[in-house]
């Protein structure tokens, strides 16, 4: 628009629509910086996650390792803290997979009762002292954990699990054991029982 146009049909106090875009350009620019802001305090907040004295490396859902230095009593998910997935004799480190946090998760949901965790992440030292242990056992990897549902009988436990493994990404299921339930996440393409 010319200059003496503008000045014809525009007000003093009106803008141009050049000037509304760049108006709304720097909204956007300024929410954007503020969107910034907020994440790096998130992130922030994260990093400070725990000051804990337990050297957690959590494998997240996603594939990718998130190694965190977290208290004993924090929170994994609604129901279950970091004290519960440490076996043995070793409480400065623990290795564990977010699967199992969200399968066992899944499992307090539906059955609507507490669930004890009897064996979660082991080490090395811990696991070759166990009588029938396995030396390739998955809670090594923190891909494997033993439980009790409260009041429910473990083999029922493992027939629910037995229907809905795929369901649940269950893909190793002790079936001889009758005094608890052990899972684990192995890669598979069938459950396998054991």
């Amino acid at each position: 628009m010319c200059e003496w146009l503008k000045k014809i049909f525009l007000r003093p106090e009106e803008e141009t629509v050049e000037e509304k875009e760049i108006k709304i350009l720097q909204e956007q620019l300024s929410n954007e910086k503020e969107l910034n802001n907020n994440l790096k305090k998130q992130i922030e907040e994260v990093s400070q996650f725990g000051s804990g004295d337990i050297n957690l490396i959590y494998i997240r859902l996603n594939g990718k390792n998130q190694t965190i230095m977290i208290d004993e009593n924090e929170n994994l998910s609604e129901s279950f803290i970091v004290k519960e997935f440490i076996s043995g004799d070793n409480h400065s480190k623990i290795i564990l997979h977010e699967k199992i946090v969200f399968i066992l998760q899944l499992l307090r949901d539906y059955y609507n009762r507490p669930i004890i965790i009897t064996s979660g992440y082991r080490t090395k030292n811990y696991n070759d002292s166990l009588r029938g242990s396995s030396k390739n056992s998955k809670h090594l990897e923190g891909k494997a954990v033993d439980f009790l549902v409260k009041n429910i009988n473990p083999k029922d436990v493992q027939d629910f699990i037995r229907k809905n493994w795929q369901l649940l990404g269950i893909y190793g299921l002790e079936s001889s054991a009758d005094n608890h339930v052990h899972i684990d996440i192995r890669e598979s393409d069938r459950l396998i029982e054991f």
